[in-house]
């Protein structure tokens, strides 16, 4: 019974050694580990992050981030500005439609963008800083629809979604039988 104890008390001293060691590195420092009650807000170009809770008090950073009371800084680097579409073309298609170029306008496009439809990559061709073209495939077009598309930087920062809708095509009468018929 004593070795078993011993042997646990023992892994769990080892357990604690490696959580303090782990706050402090080449690579970042965690002069303070205390939990806060959170709240706040923080906001960039590319998110908007309200209300946390057990957010880190005080500050930790490296050389290449800085965490402020739980919120990053403005130190590091973001791979750029978040990509916005402006426009795209086609607007919609019908259901069964052939595949395609969705071209995109926008700006912060680069050539590691991805265009993303219901959140999936689509192959995609840089053609300028403001310009994209991204294959729509053919199941993608088979069923009637609202779909998202976006632009996925590199880093993973999304553009805001636009809406590419996939619709059915409107019935139209070619004959009717009989062709008159009288009122009784």
């Amino acid at each position: 019974m004593a070795p078993r104890i011993f042997c646990i008390l023992l892994a769990g001293l080892l357990c604690l050694s490696g959580i303090a060691s782990a706050m402090s590195s080449t690579n970042f420092d965690l002069s303070w580990n205390t939990i806060s009650n959170g709240g706040g807000q923080a906001t960039s170009t590319a998110f908007k992050l309200d209300g946390t809770i057990g957010q880190l008090a005080g500050m930790s950073s490296s050389t290449s981030y800085t965490l402020v009371g739980g919120f990053w800084g403005g130190s590091g680097s973001s791979g750029g500005s978040a990509p916005t579409i402006t426009t795209f073309t086609p607007t919609s298609a019908m259901v069964n439609a052939a595949p395609f170029n969705l071209t995109l306008t926008g700006t912060n496009f680069t050539a590691g963008n991805r265009v993303t439809w219901n959140g999936a990559d689509r192959t995609t061709y840089y053609t300028s800083a403001t310009s994209l073209k991204a294959w729509i495939t053919a199941p993608d077009l088979a069923a009637a629809g609202s779909n998202n598309i976006s632009v996925r930087n590199a880093d993973g920062g999304l553009s805001i979604n636009k809406t590419f809708n996939v619709t059915n095509p409107i019935p139209t009468a070619t004959s009717l039988n009989p062709t008159n018929k009288g009122v009784f």
